[in-house]
């Protein structure tokens, strides 16, 4: 056995000897490439360095409790395996991330019907396919008893396009009756721009009778809408004409691609990405401020089309937290990823296997950790694309901050300043073996357990020279510095 193992040990040096002059199969198209030349790469080459200053006297924007979010189709009401108070992993899951937001809704909130019975068998053989489906009072029972084993609450969709607003407001009062007390809102209908060819004066004739007899008959309900994409078309006439008939507005973003466009891993970690991602929720944000109304993510994620061997690996972790901290500092309430058995999802979910946590759970769960209290001005120099960092005030004296490597070939050396005066730090790490890994991800130097809990295994410590915070963070890596 012994001979056994050296000889393994033997030949897996000598491929690891060889990788750096072995050209690797380009089977991630250019990524192939990158991931190639990063092989071959110096070990030895030399850190970037970056100074980052945190002006903790100034706090700004607050990131609201239940900032984050999940979003899945109505059709996960339906489906059992979803929010039944048996989950209990699901809700281990869900309970790790703090307060938060759920929304059930998507495309097929605009086919699937609603009726007062209990849900029978002939209904469930019928849940495999949205056309034949529908959501039964029993089915919003168990979620209110769901959703009270957590912290969150939900946004519920309302089908305004294959209903009518009596049949939705049967529903409606039904749901305000049992469970107002875990409801976020009311979300009235689902990315009409595409139903109605944007043409916003169609989509006010069907829509706009819903609104108002939900506010007539349910006037203590909190109501949300148009949940659309194009801040140009729906968005931009939405919050024009009909503000005052949400308690805040609803927008869908998927800033890294569609299905149009050619999908690689390095592109979740391109700047021009977060570029995109800021220049819409600044836009949003500017027309609700014109109207005074506050707006969320109600649907986002990377690609659009799930993007299949690209958004379920760890870079998608990195994207989805510099993503968060992008539109939390354009006044955004909050962000809900899309998901449930797709490739994007952060908790992944299917019948026969346990609830799966993927590399943006983890973006999501660092978030909780760092995104708590008021956003604080961050400076940089000299101005690196590829390192990110935010910063947060809690408590009025802890401060958190975090810092994002999403250069796939070099470590970063960052020179921390604040103004206040902090008397120590700990560092909890965010990585994984390669931006390409879907497992074996850690935080704090844990990762989900079987149960669905997560707890850091442990906390490194740091201390201050001469009134200045050093950490090196390796590359595609994050780390969080909390200092008090």
């Amino acid at each position: 056995m012994y001979r056994i193992v050296t000889k393994l040990a033997g030949f897996i040096a000598l491929l690891g000897i060889l990788s750096a002059a072995v050209r690797l199969p380009d089977t991630w198209g250019s990524a192939g490439k990158k991931a190639a030349s990063a092989a071959a790469a110096s070990a030895a080459a030399a850190s970037a360095a970056v100074s980052v200053t945190v002006d903790d006297t100034r706090p700004g924007a607050v990131i609201p409790a239940d900032f984050l979010g999940l979003s899945y189709e109505i059709t996960a009401l339906t489906d059992t395996v979803y929010f039944r108070w048996r989950q209990a992993r699901l809700r281990n899951l869900i309970n790790n991330l703090g307060e938060g937001t759920l929304r059930l809704n998507g495309y097929y909130g605009n086919f699937v019907p609603w009726t007062s019975r209990t849900r029978t068998l002939a209904m469930t053989k019928g849940n495999n396919n949205y056309q034949t489906d529908t959501v039964a009072s029993s089915d919003l029972d168990s979620l209110f008893a769901f959703m009270r084993t957590t912290k969150w609450k939900v946004i519920l969709g309302v089908n305004a396009y294959h209903s009518s607003p009596a049949a939705a407001l049967a529903e409606l009062q039904y749901a305000w009756a049992k469970g107002k007390d875990v409801i976020r809102a009311f979300e009235i209908g689902n990315e009409p721009d595409g139903l109605y060819k944007s043409n916003y004066d169609e989509y006010r004739k069907v829509a706009m009778p819903y609104f108002e007899l939900l506010k007539k008959e349910l006037p203590d309900a909190p109501v949300c809408g148009p949940a659309s994409l194009h801040p140009e078309l729906f968005i931009k006439d939405f919050i024009r004409q009909d503000a005052d008939k949400v308690n805040f507005i609803t927008v869908h973003e998927y800033p890294v691609g569609d299905s149009k466009t050619p999908e690689s891993v390095y592109q979740l970690l391109d700047d021009k990405y977060a570029r995109r991602a800021a220049d819409f929720s600044r836009a949003v944000d500017s027309m609700c401020r014109q109207r005074n109304v506050r707006y969320r993510i109600g649907e986002c994620n990377s690609f659009g089309d799930e993007g299949p061997g690209v958004a379920d690996r760890f870079a998608a972790a990195l994207w989805g937290l510099d993503y968060m901290f992008t539109v939390a500092a354009n006044h955004a309430m909050g962000v809900n990823f899309h998901g449930g058995s797709r490739n994007f999802t952060p908790i992944r979910i299917k019948k026969n296997s346990a609830p799966l946590p993927q590399p943006l759970y983890y973006a999501m769960l660092f978030f909780h950790l760092a995104g708590q209290g008021s956003l604080l001005p961050v400076s940089e120099t000299p101005d690196n694309p590829a390192i990110k960092a935010y910063a947060t005030l809690s408590d009025g004296h802890s401060v958190a901050v975090t810092l994002i490597n999403k250069d796939v070939d070099n470590d970063v050396v960052v020179h921390l300043a604040l103004k206040g005066r902090f008397s120590g730090a700990t560092l909890s790490r965010l990585s994984a073996p390669s931006i390409f890994s879907r497992d074996s991800i850690t935080l704090g130097g844990s990762s989900v357990d079987r149960s669905g809990r997560w707890a850091a295994a442990s906390k490194e410590t740091l201390a201050p020279v001469n009134g200045q915070w050093t950490v090196t963070v390796p590359r595609a890596s994050a780390i969080l510095v909390k200092l008090k």
